[in-house]
């Protein structure tokens, strides 16, 4: 009857953080940016739990692995790339206005005056987010590829 009592105490405790999390976080079944924050969630929680409670005996470098790929997640959420990026962007063509119009899609740059510095500017912004994605898509390959890596020995 304890056993029992203590692992429903566990699993409501489980229910309620978790359902916090959802609560806080939009979550939609589409959307790969909920999923990485709740992978985020769930490692900080395991590098906690295993540091905290000492349940294997390498459990520092353990924790240091798995917060190590929370912090990767982190950077590829947080946009910081992109902002850096754009801000550099902006100092040599200026802002950005983006104009949805029923026969398509179309982006002005405040100093882009001309069709040639139109066209060069439009090539920069497109540049920028190739970049952009390189990084996100290295800081992201960087995660799993630990996780492939050190995922069987955080059991043992």
């Amino acid at each position: 009857m304890k056993k029992a009592f203590r692992k429903l105490k566990h699993w409501l405790s489980q229910s309620i953080a978790y359902s916090i999390f959802i609560w806080k976080n939009d979550n939609y079944d589409w959307d790969y940016v909920f999923f990485l924050k709740l992978l985020r969630f769930k490692l900080d929680r395991m590098a906690k739990t295993i540091k905290d409670n000492e349940i294997i005996e390498a459990n520092i470098r353990v924790a240091k692995q798995i917060n190590y790929v929370s912090y990767l997640i982190s950077r590829y959420l947080d946009d910081t790339d992109l902002e850096k990026e754009n801000a550099k962007f902006e100092l040599k063509w200026g802002k950005t206005t983006h104009i949805t119009r029923d026969r398509g899609y179309s982006i002005g740059f405040e100093k882009a005056t001309t069709e040639e510095q139109r066209k060069l500017a439009t090539q920069d912004f497109v540049d920028m987010y190739k970049r952009v994605d390189a990084k996100e898509k290295e800081l992201l390959d960087r995660a799993f590829k630990h996780i492939a890596k050190y995922l069987q020995r955080w059991w043992d």
